[in-house]
């Protein structure tokens, strides 16, 4: 089976990076729109730290399986796992604040 060509690899890093960054800034958004209600979560809010939440997390997936033969860098894995333990406490938080 051929290897993709290095234009094809770059082109899907970038999607994946842009994914990931979509979905942050949606995460964001819907992070901001429930502080803006503070407990009173509206159906919207929560739709849309779901929809970033699922766009990050493809995001930072896809890269990491086309970096898979890249180094890993100390700090790089740190932040990856750090994101991965905020977006499991944002999910907590939500499933708490909805009971």
């Amino acid at each position: 089976m051929n290897a993709p060509e290095p234009t094809v690899i770059h082109s899907r890093r970038k999607k994946a990076d842009m994914a990931s960054v979509i979905g942050a800034a949606i995460l964001g958004g819907g992070l901001g729109a429930l502080a803006a209600q503070y407990v009173n979560l509206s159906s919207s809010a929560v739709a849309l730290v779901v929809v970033g939440i699922v766009m990050h997390a493809w995001g930072m997936l896809e890269r990491r399986r086309l970096d898979a033969a890249a180094p890993r860098i100390w700090w790089v894995e740190a932040l990856y796992w750090a994101c991965w333990l905020a977006i499991l406490v944002i999910i907590g938080g939500i499933a708490f604040v909805r009971e």
